[in-house]
């Protein structure tokens, strides 16, 4: 399991929070560049995106503020993984459809076959 990961498993976060939470667990999870740096980061734009996409859940509401749980970080992490490693939005989309938790955790640390 990836350093870190396991200690999200409760809490509901902003958008703010949950791209912090993606951003510092990304380069545990991207292949890595030249320079061993995984280069690839997120914002909230792209986790708007993402989600009016169906590729991430759709956030749930308290009160006026949307709040996001650890699946919305798995399906995150994930997606960001199998866009690395080639695929394209729709695969990777079909590829995440109906997984759980512990199938988003495995797919994070292994590999895309």
């Amino acid at each position: 399991m990836l350093a870190g990961l396991t200690a999200l498993r409760e809490g509901a976060w902003s958008l703010d929070e949950l791209v912090e939470h993606a951003n510092r667990l990304l380069p545990d999870v991207l292949p890595k560049d030249a320079a061993g740096r995984a280069a690839e980061t997120v914002n909230q734009r792209l986790v708007r995106h993402y989600t009016t996409q169906g590729l991430v859940d759709e956030p749930f509401k308290e009160g006026r503020e949307a709040r996001y749980l650890y699946r919305h970080l798995l399906q995150l992490l994930a997606l960001r993984r199998l866009l690395a490693e080639g695929l394209s939005s729709a695969l990777a989309g079909k590829v995440m459809a109906g997984l759980g938790e512990g199938e988003l955790e495995a797919l994070l640390v292994g590999h895309v076959d």
